[in-house]
């Protein structure tokens, strides 16, 4: 009786490590979509706002691409699970996310060259 309370106890202990694992993923799943939202469109933000400054062309492009990348990265995050989608915009949003690091430095450079 003993052993089958003990085997009873640590399923139960281990489904719940189980549920607690997985809400602990879905939560920080949840925050890398907020955060890759919130970064992604202030990089589209900050393309359109280049474009305004009349920046060349490329430059507003590298950044509109930059942007859509965070926001497909973050989504990526939450839907990485789901067949082909998943996969897909994973590698999308690090394609992204290098044209993102591109522009980064595009920019850093024009700011510091230009007076």
């Amino acid at each position: 009786m003993d052993a089958t309370l003990s085997s009873t106890a640590t399923q139960e202990a281990q489904q719940a490590y189980a549920a607690t694992a997985d809400m602990n993923l879905r939560t920080q799943q949840g925050a890398e979509l907020v955060q890759s939202l919130g970064l992604g469109l202030w990089l589209l933000c900050m393309a359109a706002a280049s474009a305004a400054a009349g920046w060349p062309t490329w430059i507003t492009a590298l950044g509109l691409a930059g942007g859509l990348g965070f926001i497909l990265a973050g989504l990526s995050s939450v839907l990485f699970t789901v067949a082909v989608i998943g996969p897909v915009l994973a590698v999308l949003g690090t394609l992204g996310l290098v044209l993102f690091m591109l522009w980064d430095v595009v920019v850093g450079l024009r700011l510091v060259t230009t007076a």
